[in-house]
């Protein structure tokens, strides 16, 4: 009996974890605020593993697509790769809110923020 449950639980794990490196697409409508306490006003956060920013104004991400810069409303899934870290934003406090153009900054966001391609995401607290 205690074989059966165990491999059932294993099943469901992963049956979850498959499900779940399939939705790489980030979800836009998580991020709503404008306003953080801790680092005041700001209009972007920027993804380093993805290269790429959310404009909080516009509600649209930014990302370079054969060498251009476009805007959308989703990242397309698998853009990068697969990383645990593609989630993981920065707060872009360098970047004026009326700065329409905050890709012309990646060189400088790509040294202070540089890519991370751990397989396992740890949160770290802000202080």
């Amino acid at each position: 009996m205690k074989k059966l449950v165990l491999s059932i639980l294993f099943i469901f794990i992963l049956s979850n974890f498959s499900v779940a490196t399939n939705k790489t697409a980030i979800d836009s409508t998580k991020v709503e605020l404008q306003k953080d306490p801790k680092v005041g006003s700001f209009r972007y956060y920027y993804y380093p593993n993805l290269e790429a920013y959310f404009d909080v104004r516009l509600k649209k991400y930014i990302y370079k697509d054969k060498e251009k810069w476009v805007y959308a409303d989703k990242i397309p899934s698998n853009y990068r790769g697969y990383s645990a870290y593609n989630k993981y934003y920065i707060i872009l406090t360098d970047v004026k809110p009326d700065n329409e153009e905050p890709y012309l900054l990646i060189e400088q966001h790509k040294k202070k923020y540089p890519a991370d391609y751990k397989g396992k995401y740890v949160k770290t607290k802000v202080r």
